[in-house]
């Protein structure tokens, strides 16, 4: 549920993360949950142990050799569950396109099989090819939901820019498949058949 995301002590009936850390509220969710001390966005919104996955930046990155890499539909979400989608981003970031299948298609929520309006990667060599969204404040994404047209399937990993400023792996899905709505969960089960 939502209580299990984030700092279990900062929720009750009232405040639930899914209402406080929604970030389509606001880049730090909704200040009526926070005293400024111990319940803040920073404190509560993130998984314990895990409050440094918080980036402004979050991308996808191809695990496998390919000669370019098609993407139609990236959606990046705040909750285990993959309903709390994270919407206000500043911009879309890319690594580069070919032609006019520039990155601001991946959030057009536009898919279907014959769809036109895709971002084709320019480069296809491993963890070279990513795509994703910067945001205003920072966000700790927990599931995606991707779209991409390597089929059957192919190895896909979820980024986040760290303090640094370089790209840190945050999970890597071996096989995720191609064609259709691929779901891939940060918090995955033993299963990987959820995939």
């Amino acid at each position: 549920g939502a209580s299990a995301v984030g700092n279990s002590k900062c929720w009750s009936d009232e405040f639930t993360h899914a209402r406080c850390c929604n970030v389509n509220i606001s880049p730090r969710g909704d200040p009526r949950c926070w005293d400024s001390k111990e319940f803040t966005y920073r404190n509560c919104c993130f998984s314990k142990g895990v409050t440094e996955s918080g980036s402004t930046e979050w991308s996808i990155t191809n695990l496998k050799d390919l000669g370019a890499w098609m993407v139609h539909e990236i959606q990046l979400f705040v909750d285990d569950d993959c309903k709390m989608e994270a919407r206000k981003h500043i911009k879309v970031i890319e690594s580069g396109h070919k032609a006019q299948y520039d990155a601001r298609h991946v959030f057009d929520k536009w898919v279907k099989p014959t769809d036109q309006y895709f971002w084709y990667s320019d480069t296809g060599a491993p963890r070279t090819a990513w795509v994703g969204a910067r945001y205003f404040g920072p966000i700790e994404v927990r599931c995606v939901k991707v779209w991409h047209n390597n089929i059957p399937s192919m190895g896909i990993a979820l980024q986040r820019r760290n303090e640094a400023g370089n790209w840190e792996e945050v999970k890597a899905f071996p096989d995720v498949v191609g064609g259709q709505w691929a779901t891939m969960k940060v918090a995955q089960s033993h299963d990987s058949s959820e995939l």
